[in-house]
């Protein structure tokens, strides 16, 4: 795994109370802020990456785009400093679909963004193994009949928010 900063650790408010190197946030079981991006495209399929073999949850089935918020970032920079860093996608606006949604140990800034057939999308290879573009059917079954083959969050995430998913 490549070299983290400190992220955001907050309180069961989502209150910030300070910041930490990522695996002593997980050691000691502190809430800690992310983000998850969805990538749709002009005919409504959205972007899965399978994650990268040296990665938390590695070789899942994940959101678009995942990572924490670093320390001084809001929910938004984090979401697209992700974006460039995983995809390589830049310049586009981001659609709230939540902020501050708590799921295990996590508060996340939940976004979308679309984009257009013109924009390419490459993915770092440190982070994510690959790509596939499914339509929201397609994910209903596969998270339906193989939830082990997604990350715990994912999961938690489209059971949760399917619905704002494709509808924002």
């Amino acid at each position: 795994m490549g070299a983290y900063k400190d992220i955001v650790v907050v309180n069961e408010h989502d209150e910030v109370i300070g910041a930490m190197p990522l695996f002593a946030a997980i050691e000691q079981n502190m809430y800690r802020r992310s983000v998850r991006v969805f990538v749709e495209n002009a005919v409504g399929q959205l972007l899965i990456q399978r994650r990268g073999a040296q990665v938390i949850a590695p070789l899942l089935l994940d959101v678009s785009v995942a990572g924490h918020v670093d320390e001084g970032e809001t929910y938004e920079e984090a979401a697209l400093r992700e974006l460039k860093e995983e995809l390589s996608i830049s310049g586009l606006p981001l659609r709230v679909i939540i902020l501050s949604y708590q799921s295990h140990q996590y508060f996340s800034g939940v976004f979308k963004v679309v984009i257009s057939d013109d924009v390419s999308c490459t993915p770092n290879q440190d982070e994510v193994t690959s790509v596939h573009w499914y339509y929201p059917a397609e994910i209903d079954t596969a998270v339906t009949t193989a939830p082990a083959d997604f990350t715990f969050e994912f999961v938690n995430l489209w059971q949760n928010l399917r619905d704002k998913i494709i509808t924002s």
